[in-house]
């Protein structure tokens, strides 16, 4: 387990930070070992970067399945009969 975690760390960073998973404990072990710095902050950018990337896509594509779940949106913005100024 130790060689894969040696092999693949930055890749397994990029994984536990593109899920909900806590960030945490990743970056503790990442902090123990030797993992350069320049690689956890491209690969927790580039995590980030694909997360909430998905997350507006899908909130863009679907509108009305995300604004019932907010009362912040009036149901007539999402139905298109309310313009924005």
């Amino acid at each position: 387990m130790s060689r894969w975690l040696e092999e693949y760390q930055l890749i397994a960073l990029f994984g536990v930070a593109a899920s909900p998973l806590p960030l945490a404990p990743a970056l503790i072990f990442a902090a123990i070992s030797a993992v350069p710095p320049v690689g956890v902050f491209v690969a927790l950018l580039l995590a980030k970067i694909l997360q909430y990337g998905v997350a507006a896509w899908l909130v863009a594509r679907f509108p009305q399945r995300f604004a019932r779940r907010t009362s912040a949106i009036p149901d007539d913005f999402v139905e298109g009969k309310r313009r924005l100024h």
